[in-house]
This record gives structure tokens, sequence and C-alpha cells, in this order.
């Protein structure tokens, strides 16, 4: 079973490649939520992502979140290729199965969603002040921060997914030094977030 994520070339300045895409999953099928399982730890991880046309080929992927009760969730795929004069089109398996997600070293786990160039991404969904590592970076360079006076009441709803709310007075995220790191041959840096 599968359903298709259609990207409008028109929205497309340029062809793009090894792009992350994202995708509400409460945009997908009620046969998705009917097969997907759902028990907490496994909603989702039955998901694979291909492309559609010609030699189908299955593309890395990150699920970030899903319920089932919600019928919503964040998932993260690397697109080989969007065009910008044709609509491109993916497909978004499915079978139920509850065997877990892949590695997030694995070929198709999320760390190769940001294999092209991204030195962090944090989703925010961890509680950045108790969980082990704090925010989780899912990139292959394990730059997790931490959070000071974050607590559960900082998290809202973001643009994608969880948010953090910061109270202007001392709640702050802490990157490791790598991160921000300018003083190293690095000629340009772009840092991007929702306000």
């Amino acid at each position: 079973l599968y359903d298709t994520i259609t990207i409008d070339a028109t929205k497309v300045n340029a062809t793009l490649t090894d792009f992350p895409v994202y995708v509400d999953l409460a945009d997908l099928s009620a046969a998705f939520w009917a097969n997907t399982p759902s028990g907490s730890s496994f909603v989702g991880t039955d998901i694979r992502v291909t492309t559609d046309a010609g030699s189908i080929v299955e593309l890395a992927r990150e699920l970030v979140a899903a319920s089932s009760t919600l019928e919503t969730g964040e998932l993260h795929f690397k697109a080989d290729s969007i065009s910008s004069t044709i609509d491109t089109v993916f497909r978004v398996y499915y079978n139920g199965t509850t065997t877990g997600d892949y590695g997030i070293d694995a070929t198709y786990g999320a760390q190769n969603v940001w294999s092209n160039g991204y030195v962090a991404v944090y989703h925010l969904n961890e509680d950045g002040n108790t969980d082990d590592d704090g925010y989780l970076d899912s990139t292959i360079y394990g730059e997790h921060a931490s959070g000071t006076s974050m607590t559960a009441s900082s998290d809202v709803s973001g643009q994608l997914g969880t948010g953090q709310n910061f109270d202007g007075a001392n709640d702050y995220i802490r990157m490791p030094t790598g991160v921000m790191d300018l003083s190293s041959s690095i000629a340009e840096i772009t840092v991007q977030a929702w306000g």
C-alpha cells in the first residue's frame, strides 16, 4: 500500500537535488492510518519513501513523531531530485509491520536525510533539561543541545511539530561549540528557525 506526494513544479524555482522534504502525516490517507501499527512505539515505523517514476528508488527518511490517536506526525525524506518544470511525485509506502524503525545511521535512516551539508538539525521534541542527550541532533555529527530552564511548559506547537517557548528571562538552548564555530574555514553559514 502507498500514498503519493506531489510537489508542484510551479513552487520550485530551480531543480533541487538531495533536498530534505517535510511531510505532515495528517495529510496521508485514511488507509494509511487504518494500516500503520497503532502501538505508540511503532506508529509510522513501517513507512518507506520511494521515487515514483522509472526504476523505483528508496530514499532516506526520518520519522520525527507520529500519533495514531491524533492521526498526525512529522516525517522528512531526502528527495533525490525535485523538478522545477514538471510535478515530482513520491510514494509513501506502509504495510503495518511492527519490526521497528530504521537505525538512525542506516542507509535509509535519519542521518542520511541531513547528509548534504547540515551541521545540526534539532526537532525540539525532547525535554532539553532532563533527557539524557537533551535536544537530539538528527545529523551524523550528534551535536546534541541542552536546555536551561526549558521545562515541559516550554513545549508548544511549532510550525513543524514541537517548538519551544522562551520566557525572555532565563530560558535558552546551548548548542555544542562545533555547531556555530565561525573560527574555522567555513566561508558561509545558514541558520534557519521559525519564530
